[in-house]
């Protein structure tokens, strides 16, 4: 029987989203927990907060929708820069709410998006949207609206650590400070440039957002970053960090492995990942992980890690996308 029952809907953007740090990171947990995600690290308030407050984000790129005052989901929408042809967008939903309630969030949020790409960041061309877990239900509700996506496309791997005894032990590596030695924030931000440049949605990172970074990281975690050299010249780095996740399982995160384009190949990234997981070993770690780019996989998959998930994205002309945010603030259930 349908339900008479009116609610209130309301997307706010970023600026207007201050004070609601405590409730944001709620909301991730509470998803997280939801769809059964282990391997999730629990959010605070303040690591909400940074993550919104930073000045990195201008308010037309974030927007959050409430459901009868409560956050019922969020989305980005960026395009990447220097190229108004391609753009992005990510979005989340309660993974709890009815479905017509979570197609009706997700249905404003693309419209928010479309309209913050278009008209506000001048925006052409395709949009690649995070479809989110392969098989997921967020990507079965994205299909449902919008039958003009194409096949998906892996975005990334989450790979765990099966086989330790693959990895070697030998090399030197030198550890890195970059939240406080400039030195080591600029080779940090250098070998990440070159390494990452050709991908599709890569930002550069300068030697004040490598020092942000990390002084932030630090906040938050036992950060280690490792640096090996070829030649005597930097070649790569890796960064790994503990965490207990939301089930309470201490786990091992790789959560950045970068060598400069020239020195890929010759053994700089397999030296720096074997010396990053001896050092989380030290810390009692129960499993180790990564996230990987769909292009290194194989490479992981022979130093002994296992895929755990896949990401998916897909491409979509902007103006496939819903148009026309309601401009009463309601959702009807069906």
């Amino acid at each position: 029987m349908a339900s008479s029952r009116v609610r209130c809907l309301r997307l706010i953007v970023k600026s207007l989203a201050a004070g609601m740090e405590d409730e944001i990171a709620e909301f991730e947990n509470r998803a997280a927990l939801a769809l059964g995600n282990c391997y999730a690290e629990p959010v605070s308030g303040s690591e909400a907060r940074a993550w919104f407050s930073s000045d990195e984000v201008k308010p037309e790129e974030f927007a959050l929708a409430l459901l009868d005052g409560r956050i019922a989901g969020y989305a980005w929408a960026w395009i990447r820069e220097g190229d108004s042809t391609l753009s992005f967008t990510g979005l989340k939903v309660d993974p709890l709410l009815p479905a017509d309630y979570a197609l009706g969030v997700a249905r404003a949020l693309l419209s928010w998006a479309r309209l913050s790409l278009e008209e506000w960041q001048g925006a052409r061309g395709v949009v690649s949207i995070q479809l989110g877990l392969f098989g997921g239900w967020l990507m079965e509700l994205l299909k449902r609206l919008l039958p003009g996506l194409e096949e998906f496309r892996v975005s990334s791997i989450l790979m765990r650590l099966e086989d330790p005894g693959v990895l070697s032990r030998g090399g030197v590596v030198e550890e890195l400070n970059p939240a406080v030695d400039r030195e080591d924030a600029a080779i940090v931000s250098r070998i990440y440039n070159d390494a990452f440049s050709r991908y599709e949605a890569f930002i550069a990172w300068s030697e004040d957002d490598v020092e942000e970074y990390y002084r932030e990281k630090a906040r938050r975690h036992p950060v280690i970053v490792l640096m090996a050299r070829r030649g005597g010249e930097p070649a790569g780095f890796v960064e790994v960090y503990p965490y207990t996740s939301i089930c309470g399982e201490k786990i091992g995160y790789v959560s950045l492995l970068a060598v400069a384009g020239r020195h890929q190949g010759r053994g700089i990234g397999t030296l720096l990942l074997a010396e990053g997981v001896r050092r989380l070993e030290k810390h009692g770690v129960r499993e180790t992980i990564l996230h990987a780019l769909p292009e290194v996989a194989r490479l992981y998959y022979k130093l002994g890690f296992r895929p755990v998930r896949w990401y998916v994205k897909s491409r979509i002309p902007i103006g496939y996308l819903p148009g026309n945010i309601p401009s009463m603030e309601t959702l009807n259930a069906s």
